[in-house]
């Protein structure tokens, strides 16, 4: 059965490339800003970092203003008429959201002098002949003018003076690094109140709820943790730096006395807080010199097994639990491992797809610590996703050959996460980088304890250019980035962007997971009341039904009650497909030869994340999953044959792993008639029909 399953997907990705390593720029994320007044003006931007042989851009205040006809945004920056800073063309650009809609403008220097302008209304951004921008070099002031006749045609609800604005960022940018300083990462979570008269626009439905109830852990299963860069600071989550007291988390106190669900600390073999230096204001502050200083903090980590666990939790971070499963007894390392790369993608306040989210780190080395790992994991009905970027190879480890064939077939594992997501836990996996782990011959990820069944989410990837990546392991349900994704990884200063980039299914399946945790913490906000749970399936209960908006009526959200299953499906059918190409070695694109290929290659679609460092482009990606939850929005239209391929491959799946009732194949349902149109799909269809289900125990 093996065989024949890897031969039809090999028809699918013959021959297909490996992954092409780029490095990424150096580039500083900065989401300090600060309110002197107290009035919701002259915000001020600071710590901007300075390049290694490139001039600093300091960014020193910024104001938004509104008046009942001109949108003015301007920034000041020091010393603008540097001649290193103007010698290759400089562009800033104000982010802004308003009703429920990004709004974007673009502010352009060339390095000849040319000025231009350019507003966007989510969709592409185009040149804006009734706005101005003016770079004043003597006062070092870049001054951006949009009528409001042009806005307010855009917008359902006019702005007014003393309308609120949301999401305000400025975002400074010197060649092809980033130089960012954003209010807040949520799209309706900083009200920022415009000078002028009363609000004529109601505050975000979630606005003073306390999070405690409605918070989300994300669980990482990777090797080393490095919780200094701003990624992990309690300081930089944008609960902590919006205007909204009540949503601040009490990250200093053991996790047992705020978040619900938690265990009580005598289920652990111990319980303590572990004290490392906190993370500096200065963005250049050295990450290994903080490391070194708390050497004798982290020789005190010990190991654990499932029935014993010696639990860990950081003040002063998002890191509420630490657990090492490692039999070295390290749990900390450079931020070149594995680990860092993961969580910064999945949780990093500054390249992090959810920003919100907890994490909890859990520590492996080898296969055997990695099942140890899962089995506690799937048992903690506190953590909401658990991502997992590796993958485990029965015959490579066997035969001691460097071959990742992603063949283990461990029953228990199956079971195990099976139930976990029964439960309402929602659980990640790798679908693996090809044979070789560079993206040439694709594996089976059907074979796999892991990635094979159809309760856990099986991720691809793709280039930064959203073709499909070829030797991917296949198929997947959804994918996303696995190439030169900005991270903390590599960084050597806890404010940076690491110049290598992150890459591989490995960064792929983190930022979905974190996508899915930032959905799943924007649907308990809007849920009344205390929302968080996972039982039966459930993943959020309000106090009381909800409202559905009227692009959907029958909302999910409609009777207060949230699935797993609700927000999965959610998510998969967010998913867009690029219609792009496969991508050969990471750099030539050649045309896919059929839709089913697709469909292997990244099952429902892409998603892009935080790759382009624009946020407009990832927040809109997290409303395609919640709009259509609470209404707000139509669910996308999908692409003709999708459900069909869906169900075979559920099919597979459950045949191989087991039945169970999430997934796209149940009791009565009809599999898709043989089609020579689609051959692969009738095939495994085939293929499958012959496959005896797997021991799960």
């Amino acid at each position: 059965m093996r065989r024949t399953l890897c031969a039809l997907l090999a028809l699918a990705c013959a021959g297909l490339p490996a992954i092409a390593m780029h490095p990424a720029a150096a580039a500083a994320s900065v989401p300090f800003i600060t309110d002197p007044a107290g009035d919701g003006n002259g915000f001020i931007l600071e710590g901007i970092l300075p390049l290694p042989n490139e001039p600093a851009l300091d960014i020193r205040s910024a104001d938004l203003n509104v008046t009942s006809t001109t949108l003015t945004a301007t920034v000041k920056v020091a010393d603008l008429a540097t001649p290193p800073v103007l010698a290759a063309g400089i562009a800033f650009r104000w982010d802004f959201s308003y009703a429920g809609r990004s709004y974007e403008l673009l502010a352009d220097k060339s390095a000849s002098g040319e000025t231009s302008i350019a507003f966007s209304d989510g969709g592409n951004l185009g040149p804006c002949a009734a706005c101005t921008t003016t770079f004043d070099t003597a006062a070092d002031t870049v001054t951006m003018r949009l009528p409001m006749s042009v806005l307010n045609g855009r917008v359902a609800t006019p702005i007014r003076g003393g309308s609120k604005l949301y999401q305000l960022a400025a975002i400074a940018q010197r060649e092809f690094v980033d130089f960012t300083a954003t209010a807040d990462t949520a799209d309706t979570d900083l009200p920022y109140t415009v000078p002028g008269a009363a609000s004529s626009s109601p505050s975000p439905t979630f606005a003073g709820k306390d999070e405690r109830g409605d918070a989300v852990v994300i669980a990482v299963i990777d090797v080393n943790l490095v919780p200094y860069h701003w990624d992990f600071d309690w300081a930089h989550m944008p609960q902590q730096l919006d205007r909204d007291k009540s949503n601040d988390l009490p990250l200093n106190t053991p996790p047992n006395k705020w978040l619900p669900g938690f265990p009580n600390p005598s289920t652990f073999k111990s319980f303590q807080p572990l004290s490392i230096h906190q993370a500096p204001t200065a963005p250049q502050a050295d990450i290994a010199t903080l490391d070194a200083a708390d050497t004798k903090s982290w020789d005190k980590v010990k190991s654990s097994t499932p029935d014993a666990v010696n639990y860990y939790w950081l003040p002063g971070t998002k890191v509420i639990g630490a657990v090492d499963f490692n039999t070295n007894g390290k749990i900390h390392g450079t931020t070149a491992d594995h680990g860092v790369g993961t969580t910064s993608v999945s949780v990093g306040n500054l390249h992090g797809t959810c920003p919100e989210c907890l994490l909890v780190f859990i520590n492996t080395d080898a296969s055997s610590n990695v099942e140890a790992a899962l089995a506690w994991a799937t048992q903690q009905p506190w953590i909401d996703v658990i991502t997992n970027s590796y993958t485990l190879n029965i015959f490579a480890d066997d035969l001691d050959v460097p071959v990742d064939d992603n063949v283990h077939v461990v029953g228990p594992v199956a079971a195990e996460t099976r139930a976990a997501s029964l439960r309402g836990q929602t659980l990640f996996f790798a679908a693996g980088n090809g044979l070789e782990n560079g993206f040439v011959l694709p594996n089976n990820t059907y074979t796999s304890s892991l990635s094979g069944p159809d309760w856990v989410v099986t991720v691809g990837a793709t280039t930064p250019g959203l073709d499909d990546e070829s030797g991917a392991g296949k198929p997947s349900d959804v994918a996303g980035v696995g190439e030169s994704y900005p991270a903390a990884y590599t960084s050597t200063h806890v404010g940076g962007t690491g110049p290598s980039g992150f890459s591989g299914t490995s960064n792929a399946t983190p930022t979905l997971a974190g996508t899915f945790g930032r959905a799943l913490y924007q649907a308990r906000r809007l849920l009344p009341g205390p929302s968080r749970t996972q039982q039966g399936g459930v993943i959020g209960r309000a106090n009381k039904p909800v409202a559905c908006g009227k692009a959907r009526p029958r909302c999910e959200l409609g009777d207060g009650v949230l699935t797993a299953a609700e927000l999965r499906d959610r998510l998969f059918l967010g998913a867009v497909h690029r219609n792009g190409d496969v991508a050969v070695g990471g750099l030539l694109p050649l045309p896919k030869p059929s839709a089913e290929v697709e469909y292997a290659d990244v099952g429902h679609g892409v998603y892009a994340a935080r790759v382009e460092r624009n946020d407009a482009i990832w927040m809109a990606e997290v409303e395609r999953i919640v709009g259509p939850l609470i209404g707000r929005a139509p669910a996308l239209a999908r692409p003709a044959g999708e459900r069909d391929w869906m169900v075979v491959d559920s099919y597979c799946r459950q045949q191989l792993w087991g039945a169970w009732t999430g997934g796209y194949y149940a009791t009565g349902v009809t599999l898709p008639a043989p089609d020579p149109a689609w051959p692969l799909r009738t095939a495994l269809a085939s293929a499958c029909a012959a496959s005896p289900s797997l021991p799960l125990d």
